[in-house]
């Protein structure tokens, strides 16, 4: 049933309704708008479903309004008073507003002289208001602004990012907190040889690393990041698509290997480099050990090799 009004303020210009599962409005354009709703109705009008909505779509399970235009907007609605286009979708599987261009152009698009452009709610705690996804390897979400911030975020978290994140130009914060223990910067390797993460490492003459081999070298570097429970906090001189680089902890908290064999180790011990290949052991000649400490030991070792947490503080 289609009918048609002009007159009464309280019928609608247009109402379609469908009874079986076509469509009970449909607009095509080739060049031209395919539907454009105009709605200047003063505050505290009667007219139904809301006063000042251009278009209204609501859906129990589809699209709350879908329009197609070849050449031009497949929807367009301008409100004097309240939203241009708003969409509702009752359906777990389905948007209250949907768009699609398979020509190059913009799905969706949002203006406004005083407020948000597009706003999205979403009173689901496991989905989002506004989402975008790119399934061709391109952008999922797009913000610039001329004279603003792109994206603003507010909450708690403000923002999360499952992924890898790039900052081409500066960063400005008041508060930084970080999840990993320690300061590394990654170095070259010497050869392939066998260095898990938690091992002492010393320099080559070219500037590699390799495992430490003797006691009390002092051309120590540090241990290695990532073992234990411990992981780097900050990574310096990261360099993508490189191979044989590893993460050398040069400040903070990191596990390393250690060789009890040589000497009790207790807390707050010296280490120093062990002639067992990429462990630490318990400085007991502070003369030598000058300028090849290691760090505090953080936990006991009374006996053979293990794994312990270490304050680096290279010496």
């Amino acid at each position: 049933m289609t009918t048609f009004s002009s007159g009464d303020n309280n019928v609608p210009a247009i109402d379609g309704e469908h009874s079986g599962s076509g469509t009970a409005i449909v607009a095509n354009s080739v060049r031209g708008v395919g539907v454009h709703g105009v709605n200047d109705a003063p505050q505290g009008s009667s007219l139904k479903p809301d006063f000042g909505v251009g278009v209204w779509g609501e859906s129990t399970n589809g699209f709350g309004v879908f329009g197609s235009a070849d050449n031009n907007v497949g929807v367009k609605g301008v409100s004097s008073h309240d939203d241009g286009v708003q969409g509702r979708s009752s359906g777990p599987d389905h948007s209250g507003v949907s768009g699609f261009n398979t020509g190059g152009g913009i799905g969706i698009f949002g203006e406004s002289t005083g407020n948000d452009g597009v706003q999205g709610n979403s009173q689901d705690p496991g989905h989002s208001g506004v989402a975008g996804f790119n399934q061709k390897g391109g952008t999922g979400v797009f913000g610039k602004s001329l004279g603003g911030r792109g994206i603003w975020g507010q909450g708690s978290p403000a923002g999360h990012f499952d992924g890898d994140v790039e900052v081409t130009k500066t960063i400005t914060c008041f508060d930084v907190a970080l999840a990993g223990a320690d300061c590394a910067e990654e170095f070259d390797l010497a050869g392939v040889e066998d260095a898990p993460p938690g091992s002492v490492m010393s320099l080559d003459e070219h500037g590699r690393l390799s495992p430490s081999r003797t006691a009390y070298d002092r051309r120590v570097a540090g241990v290695l990041s990532g073992a234990g429970d411990y992981k780097p906090g900050v990574v310096l001189d990261r360099r993508s698509g490189e191979r044989n680089r590893a993460p050398l902890a040069l400040i903070g908290k990191v596990y390393c290997w250690v060789d009890a064999d040589f000497g009790a180790i207790e807390v707050g011990d010296l280490l120093t480099t062990s002639p067992t290949q990429g462990h630490a052991m318990k400085v007991d000649d502070p003369a030598k050990a000058i300028g090849a400490i290691i760090g505090k030991a953080l936990q006991r070792l009374t006996t053979r090799r293990g794994l312990i947490p270490i304050l680096v503080t290279l010496l």
